[in-house]
């Protein structure tokens, strides 16, 4: 090996941590490589002796990644926060490149549960997830009931959604009066 086997360890681990397909480990005359795939996305890490990290490939998101992942070893991090499959990464601004008027609460959330995701608070992302969901929900509702036409129908719908508290029931409330 004539890499440093810590780095290298490091680097190793980030890639296995974030699930990057290995194409191929190779040494070379002053480092080693690793090629790692994600989806289409192609880079190398070449790791040498003194310690330094190459990435080499196109720009790329998986680039980027390895480039944040670089920065935190060489910063001393040698657990790199793991990385996410790119369309989690990308989804609070794949919400707002499709839905522009998406409430910004809603990807607030989403962006704090990718977070939380990230630094494997699973249960904090789930909330934020169900919070999210809840407040979608809360304007789908809302929404529908300011769409109806007459007025009494209007009326008796906010009020069989108004005294449901919980969200499944006004949600149920909502469907039942979209089949009819």
């Amino acid at each position: 090996m004539k890499a440093d086997e810590h780095i290298y360890n490091a680097v190793l681990k980030f890639v296995e941590d974030s699930e990057l397909q290995i194409m191929e480990k190779k040494e070379e005359k002053y480092c080693d490589r690793i090629d790692v795939k994600s989806g289409i996305f192609r880079c190398s890490i070449s790791i040498f002796n003194s310690g330094k990290i190459v990435i080499g490939g196109a720009d790329s998101l998986l680039k980027q990644s390895l480039l944040q992942m670089k920065k935190e070893i060489e910063a001393g991090n040698f657990s790199p926060t793991k990385m996410l499959p790119f369309d989690i990464e990308r989804f609070p601004e794949l919400i707002q490149e499709r839905i522009p008027s998406c409430d910004p609460v809603i990807i607030g959330f989403i962006r704090e549960a990718k977070d939380a995701l990230r630094a494997e608070l699973l249960l904090s992302s789930a909330f934020l997830l169900g919070a999210a969901s809840e407040k979608a929900i809360y304007l789908l509702v809302d929404t529908y009931a300011d769409a109806i036409k007459d007025q009494r129908h209007r009326q008796a719908f906010k009020e069989r959604a108004g005294k449901n508290r919980m969200i499944s029931k006004k949600f149920d409330e909502f469907m039942q009066s979209y089949k009819s």
